[in-house]
Order: C-alpha cells, then sequence, then structure tokens
C-alpha cells in the first residue's frame, strides 16, 4: 500500500477518494496527514441563501433561481467584522463565537468532534502562530507553504497531521497567513471513522467552509 502527501490542484472527490482508499486501504488507517485547505470544490447553485451579519446577528433569507437539479440547500454567509467571510451549511454547523475567535462545529453525524476555529490574532505572525499549533505535535506534524484559500498571492503557511491510527482517528490541520496587524488562522480539528462514505462526507462539509473564503477589499 502507497502512501503520501494531499498535494494541491487535486479535485475536492479525487482527493477525499485518495485519501479514504489511503486510509483504509489494508485493512486500517494509513498515516498520511489530512489536509482540508488543499482540497477544491465545485461550486453548486444553492436555491437559498442565508446572510447572517456578524455585528446585529441579524439574517434574511434571499432566494432565487437555482440549479434545477441541484438540490435544496440552505447557506449562511458569516461575515467578520475583520474583513473575511465564509458559506456554511446552518443545518450542518453550530456557529459559536467568543472574541476573535469564531468556531464553527459539526454537528452532523460523524465519528467524533469536527470544527473548524477561525482566529485573528495580533499577538503573532502567521509562520508564529502554525509553529506554536504544530509545536505540540512533536514529528507528527507536517509543515508546508502555500497560496492561502481566498487569495491568488497570499503566502499561507500550513501544518497537518495524520489521523490516530490506534485511537479515535483524531487530526489536526491549520493554516495561516498575515494579516492587518497579525494573522488569520484557520484550525481544523476532526476525528476518522471507519465510515468510508461518512468521512468523505465530513471532509467535503469542512472544505466547503475553506473553499468558501473571501476578503473584502
Amino acid at each position: 500500500m502507497k502512501t503520501g502527501i494531499l498535494r494541491k490542484g487535486i479535485s475536492m472527490m479525487a482527493v477525499a477518494a485518495m485519501t479514504m482508499a489511503l486510509l483504509t486501504g489494508c485493512g486500517e488507517r494509513a498515516n498520511v496527514p489530512v489536509n482540508p485547505f488543499t482540497k477544491e470544490r465545485d461550486i453548486l447553485d444553492f436555491d437559498a441563501i442565508y446572510t447572517m451579519n456578524e455585528t446585529s446577528g441579524s439574517g434574511t433569507l434571499a432566494t432565487y433561481a437555482g440549479n434545477l437539479f441541484t438540490p435544496a440547500k440552505r447557506e449562511a454567509l458569516y461575515n467578520s467584522k475583520n474583513g473575511w467571510s465564509v458559506k456554511y451549511d446552518p443545518e450542518m454547523f453550530m456557529l459559536y463565537e467568543d472574541g476573535p475567535v469564531v468556531n464553527f462545529v459539526y454537528i452532523g453525524e460523524s465519528a467524533g468532534t469536527n470544527m473548524i476555529t477561525v482566529t485573528y490574532t495580533t499577538e503573532k505572525n502567521a509562520q508564529k502562530a502554525i509553529n506554536d499549533i504544530g509545536k505540540p505535535y512533536g514529528k507528527e506534524a507536517y509543515y508546508t507553504q502555500g497560496i492561502f484559500p481566498g487569495t491568488e498571492d497570499e503566502k499561507g503557511y500550513y501544518v497537518n497531521t495524520a489521523p490516530d491510527t490506534k485511537g479515535s482517528g483524531f487530526y489536526m490541520s491549520a493554516a495561516a497567513r498575515d494579516y492587518k496587524d497579525g494573522a488569520l488562522v484557520f484550525e481544523v480539528y476532526g476525528h476518522m471513522g471507519e465510515d468510508e462514505f461518512n468521512n468523505m462526507e465530513v471532509l467535503d462539509a469542512l472544505a466547503g467552509i475553506i473553499d468558501s473564503v473571501q476578503f473584502s477589499k
């Protein structure tokens, strides 16, 4: 069985299929880092967009003519006062805010806790933030650099770990970029189970949020 690092430029479903094959081949999960930040996902037309404003907490539902062959789906738009935004499915994620930290917690069926934490910090730059996140994992952490999601030329710093093969299936993946007076950090904490389809479904949901990140000019 071959193992390797998931690389940029591969479609979302191809990466998910490859990941599951590598993680479950030979009857057990392989030591392959999981990196939702490298995934690409086809953009679908949705029947409704639910827009949530961070400062007011109010929401509006705007419907429009979507793809008739696309199942109805509700999509929420989270706008941060720090100038970034992401889209997420409010039926699959709970949103929690605590100052500069925003958590998107997956509430669908899964092997364990799966969540994305987004933090804007003025206490360190992107590289220092990633190094601090990866340090507790020691040699299990895999560091890379590339373009940050939602940008064309902004440098991103990444750290990933492979799922725990002897226990809960826990894995960590994080990305950071220098932003304004500090750094913007996306952290993914997830769990891989024995159900391959469910693993792909959860990865798709997490990657969908990451793929949707945008920045105000």
